[in-house]
C-alpha cells in the first residue's frame, strides 16, 4: 500500500458502521449536526448547500478568494521577490498533492471555514524535513486539543479508525470568526434558524405549487354520497384536476355538485416577497 492509498484510507471511510467510540459521520450528523430548527427542518451541512442564495454566495466567495495568486516570497528588508525556489510555493501556488490544484484544495479550504467554521490541511513531510505534500482535512473529524500542560494538538478522528494526533506544525489551520482564535463558529452552526426558515419555505413553495398554486377547492353537494361515488369522485379530481399541469382545467360536475374555490390566504401571497427576503437574509450573513 502506497503513500497515497494509506493517507486516503485514514480519511475515507469504507464502511458504513459506527461504533461508540468510533462513530460514523451519518450517526454524527443524526446526533449533533442534524438538529432541528424552530420551523421544523433537521438542519445539516447538504440543507445549507441546497439553498441557492446560500449555494451561490459560499461558491462566489470560496472560487474569488482560490482565483488569487498564493506566492511565497523572501525580502531583504528593503525589497521582496517571489521565492520560487522555496519548496512550499510549488505547494502553495501549483499543486499541494497529486489529485489537487492549488486553486482546487484553497477553494474547499474556504468552504469548510464558511461552512464549519475551520478550514485544515495535513503537511507530509520528506526526509530532508521539507513540505512534501499538503492534504484537506475533513472538518468534522478534525478538533484543536490541549493536553494537560496547555500544548495544542489536532485530534483527527476518522469514522474507520483509531484517532490520531497532529502537533501545530503539521497542520495547517484556517479559522473562521470565533472567540479564541483558535477554533471558528460555521454558519451551519450560527445561521441554523435562518437555514431552517429558507427550507421550510422551499418545501412550502414546493407544495403549493404542485397543487397549481391554489390552496384548495371544495366540492358541495346537497345529496348523500354512497361509498363508490365518493371514491369515483376522489379519483376523478385527483387524475385530472390536482397538479400544476392540470391548472386552469374546466371540472365536470354532475347531480348538483358545486364546486367553491378557495382563494390563498394572506400568508399565501406574501410567499414570494418572504423568499426574496431570504436572498437578503444570505447577503447579510455572507457579507
Amino acid at each position: 500500500m502506497n503513500m497515497l492509498q494509506r493517507l486516503i484510507g485514514r480519511y475515507m471511510p469504507k464502511a458504513e458502521t459506527t461504533t461508540l467510540r468510533s462513530p460514523a459521520t451519518w450517526f454524527l450528523e443524526a446526533m449533533f449536526g442534524q438538529r432541528e430548527s424552530a420551523a421544523g427542518i433537521r438542519v445539516s451541512e447538504a440543507t445549507a448547500l441546497s439553498l441557492s442564495a446560500y449555494y451561490c454566495g459560499v461558491n462566489m466567495i470560496s472560487g474569488t478568494i482560490a482565483s488569487l495568486p498564493l506566492n511565497v516570497y523572501k525580502t531583504d528588508g528593503r525589497k521582496r521577490e517571489v521565492w520560487q525556489n522555496h519548496p512550499a510555493h510549488y505547494l502553495l501556488h501549483t499543486e499541494p498533492n497529486p489529485e489537487m490544484s492549488s486553486m482546487s484544495l484553497r477553494q474547499s479550504w474556504v468552504m469548510h471555514a464558511l461552512d464549519r467554521g475551520n478550514a485544515y490541511g495535513e503537511i507530509l513531510w520528506d526526509s530532508r524535513g521539507n513540505p512534501m505534500e499538503i492534504w484537506p482535512i475533513p472538518p468534522h473529524i478534525c478538533t484543536p486539543r490541549r493536553d494537560d500542560a496547555g500544548q495544542l494538538w489536532y485530534e483527527v478522528r476518522p469514522s474507520d479508525s483509531e484517532a490520531r494526533y497532529l502537533k501545530p506544525e503539521d497542520v495547517i489551520h484556517v479559522p473562521g470568526l470565533g472567540y479564541d482564535g483558535v477554533m471558528g463558529y460555521g454558519l451551519i452552526q450560527l445561521a441554523r434558524e435562518s437555514i431552517g426558515l429558507n427550507a421550510a419555505q422551499d418545501q412550502y413553495a414546493a407544495k403549493f405549487f404542485r397543487n397549481g398554486g391554489n390552496i384548495s377547492g371544495v366540492v358541495e353537494t346537497d345529496k348523500v354520497m354512497n361509498d363508490g361515488q365518493f371514491n369515483r369522485l376522489k379519483s376523478e379530481i385527483a387524475q385530472k384536476l390536482q397538479g400544476l399541469t392540470n391548472a386552469h382545467r374546466i371540472a365536470i360536475l354532475e347531480n348538483g355538485m358545486k364546486f367553491k374555490s378557495m382563494n390563498p390566504s394572506h400568508a399565501d401571497a406574501q410567499l414570494v416577497e418572504a423568499r426574496r427576503f431570504t436572498v437578503e437574509e444570505w447577503a447579510r450573513w455572507l457579507n
